[in-house]
């Protein structure tokens, strides 16, 4: 999501938020099984995090369903095959709450800048395809984005 206005601590995110829309992250590790590492390793490693792939954005108003971001279903297609669904509710039970969250964390340095793209989280367990993969992620009433994997 894309924020219009900061978003300081004890503020309403969907105040803040101008738009949405659907990402994909790229994932890489640098571990061999990253299960035997500790929770604080993964976390200041950034554990995966390559990169992101970032949809259109899509007013949060112009939503059917508002502000409701936590009903929302997407997922993932692979290759032209239903892989993963999920429901933005699997982002701490709203990606609204998961981003006041976010602000409250960095309330030392002020909340989060309008403008910032957050990405915060997914809604599926982490997918690793293989090279020549097609992948499309959608959200409902949020459009797609593909990736190819080389």
């Amino acid at each position: 999501m894309q924020l219009t206005k900061p978003l300081g601590p004890d503020e309403d995110p969907a105040k803040a938020v101008d738009s949405v829309m659907v990402s994909v992250e790229i994932v890489d590790e640098r571990f061999v099984d990253f299960s035997k590492c500790a929770k604080e390793t993964l976390i200041a490693d950034d554990f995966f995090s390559a990169g992101c792939v970032i949809a259109e954005p899509v007013s949060l108003q112009s939503l059917a369903n508002g502000d409701d971001l936590g009903g929302l279903r997407g997922g993932f297609v692979i290759d032209g095959q239903q892989a993963a669904q999920g429901y933005g509710s699997g982002i701490l039970g709203d990606p609204l709450a998961a981003l006041a969250w976010l602000a409250d964390h960095r309330r030392g340095e002020g909340g989060l800048q309008a403008g910032e793209i957050v990405t915060l989280g997914s809604v599926v367990k982490t997918i690793y395809p293989q090279a020549g993969t097609h992948i499309t992620a959608g959200f409902d009433g949020l459009g797609t984005v593909s990736v190819d994997v080389i």
